[in-house]
């Protein structure tokens, strides 16, 4: 596909500004050796070589300078940041507002946190309809900005998204093909025309529908893996386990057959608090952190959110609008420091104390048993009111004297055998459902390459 190239005179780059000592030396002054510098350059060097090595990160959008200091107190050495082109260049071609964006990538700079930047969404004058979600009447409108917003940033931006979950319509009401055609092998090329050294990521699909998701990466890595540098990957389990089972198993596998030995990058995942629970939310970021460091597959992790919006879906690990912290931020924070992490609870305090974790299937035994044979009924509700008043000192106490914790974990153990058996004979079993290989080939529906 030709792709005309325009305008490319009136883009304008930001440099980063280097402060360095005066040549001129003041009386009685003495120049610092060069091997000093030498030793300063490398030690600089390898810090910002180490931010950029970093596993975690965590969805920002446009974050403010507050929020990039929390960043940089959580711990993180990468943030998602969006460099939607529906908000920059409008209310017409060439007119661009940059403002928010300079002020980001110059604050994120100085802190030494890394940006991989996600462009999307078309503006008004560029589509068919006023839809972010609408593919560009005009490939070569697409590549100009890309060409623009890399070239501007390529002093700390290297990492370049397209698009974000075209698999979803909500976000993108093109076939398959018109991701590639235009945007995936346009963005990529003028990219690499703006910074030959950046990298291009995508393609950045939901696991909403897992067959879907599946047949699209498919038709994506047969038509143009050459044009991905970085595999990307949404998905939220309903625990961590379950992301990291389906990585492992399904996105993972499918990328090293069509493309061996390039990485896959988790950009978004993560738990609402307020349907979960703040100590669900903090124990999901644990379970993932470990998760992802056992695992070859999935090489850094994005989760989403830093900050909870006025909306009522709670993402985030900071609440809105007072900036608090919630338990999963101190979760993150202690898991990449490497300090210790905060005690969790969940409601069954005494047996998630001795068992060590909400999700240990004892507690989950005694959890399911509570839901549904005692706060059915008033001596049941009663019940667990009073444990709840007494249940927490408790457990605290287990938690910090192994020898009580063992004999109370012995104690529980009859009891939960008890609530399994009645559990399994009047429970009725959940149905697996089965997802099979051969569902997962390209929709022939969805259109033909250019």
């Amino acid at each position: 596909m030709q792709i005309e190239v325009v305008g490319r005179n009136d883009k304008r780059k930001i440099r980063a500004t280097v402060v360095r000592e005066s040549s001129m030396s003041s009386p009685g002054r003495k120049k610092k050796p060069a091997g000093y510098l030498i030793t300063l350059l490398v030690l600089f060097v390898g810090i910002c070589r180490a931010g950029e090595d970093s596993q975690w990160g965590i969805n920002t959008h446009t974050p403010t300078i507050e929020q990039l200091d929390i960043c940089e107190e959580l711990g993180v050495g990468w943030i998602r940041v969006d460099f939607n082109w529906a908000d920059v260049e409008v209310p017409a071609k060439n007119q661009f507002d940059w403002g928010v964006l300079d002020n980001v990538v110059e604050q994120a700079s100085a802190r030494n946190i890394y940006i991989y930047g996600s462009i999307a969404y078309t503006p008004p004058w560029a589509g068919a309809s006023s839809q972010p979600s609408d593919p560009p009447t005009n490939p070569n409108d697409w590549y100009d900005f890309v060409y623009a917003c890399v070239s501007r940033y390529s002093y700390w931006v290297h990492h370049w998204g397209m698009w974000n979950e075209p698999n979803r319509s909500e976000c993108w009401t093109g076939s398959w093909a018109d991701y590639l055609n235009l945007i995936l092998i346009p963005g990529h090329s003028a990219a690499k025309s703006a910074d030959p050294g950046c990298l291009v990521l995508g393609p950045e699909f939901s696991d909403q529908d897992i067959v879907d998701t599946l047949s699209f990466l498919h038709f994506v890595m047969e038509n143009a893996s050459d044009y991905i540098d970085i595999f990307t990957q949404h998905s939220y389990g309903s625990k961590a386990s379950d992301t990291i089972r389906l990585i492992d198993s399904f996105i993972y596998p499918a990328v090293q057959n069509h493309a061996p030995g390039k990485e896959l990058w988790l950009t978004e995942t993560g738990w609402r608090s307020d349907t979960n629970g703040e100590d669900f939310q903090a124990l999901m970021y644990q379970e993932m952190c470990k998760g992802v460091e056992q695992t070859d597959s999935i090489k850094k992790v994005f989760f989403y959110e830093l900050t909870d919006g006025p909306a009522t879906e709670k993402w985030g690990i900071i609440r809105y609008p007072d900036n608090a912290r919630k338990l999963a931020f101190y979760s993150y924070q202690s898991h990449i420091s490497g300090s210790t992490p905060p005690v969790l609870y969940s409601d069954c305090f005494i047996a998630t104390a001795v068992y060590g974790t909400p999700l240990a299937p004892e507690v989950r035994v005694l959890s399911e048993f509570r839901d549904k044979y005692l706060l059915t009924n008033t001596p049941g509700r009663k019940f667990v009111r009073c444990y709840y008043k007494l249940g927490l000192p408790i457990a605290r106490l287990t938690s910090r004297n192994k020898p009580l914790g063992f004999t109370v974990r012995a104690a529980l153990c009859p009891v939960i055998v008890l609530c399994r058996t009645i559990l399994s004979l009047f429970t009725p079993t959940a149905a697996t459902v089965h997802v099979k290989e051969e569902d997962f080939h390209p929709n022939e529906k969805q259109g033909k390459l250019q």
